[in-house]
């Protein structure tokens, strides 16, 4: 129990330093943009441009991989087209909500604080 309380603390504020660094980072990023002189249109672009990227990513890994597993599976299964639109749509949908959080996030950074 002792050493616990020992070790413990070392790791808690070590896990605190890696853990503000990595979210340091992309304030410091935006902030520099913002200073530069980038409009909020361009950074909220940004964002939703990354959002996308990786939703589009993802769904193009899962048909990949569906094309490619599912005929090796015991039982048959069927995909058919309004299937797969219907899961683009709602890969799309989950992208742009997801990238909402970072946005909002990023249109609440003061470069003055960041940078200070």
């Amino acid at each position: 129990m002792l050493a616990r309380l020992c070790v413990e603390p070392i790791g808690e504020r070590q896990y605190t330093v890696e853990t503000h660094a990595s979210r340091a980072a992309p304030n410091h990023d935006i902030a520099m943009l913002k200073l530069m002189g980038a409009r909020n249109g361009v950074i909220v672009g940004l964002i939703l441009q990354q959002a996308l990227l990786i939703g589009a990513l993802g769904y193009g890994l899962a048909y990949w991989l569906g094309t490619f597993a599912f005929p090796k599976f015991p039982r048959l299964v069927v995909i058919e087209t309004p299937d797969l639109l219907s899961l683009a749509a709602i890969v799309l949908g989950i992208s742009v909500l997801s990238s909402l959080l970072g946005i909002w996030k990023a249109m609440s950074v003061e470069p003055n604080k960041v940078l200070s």
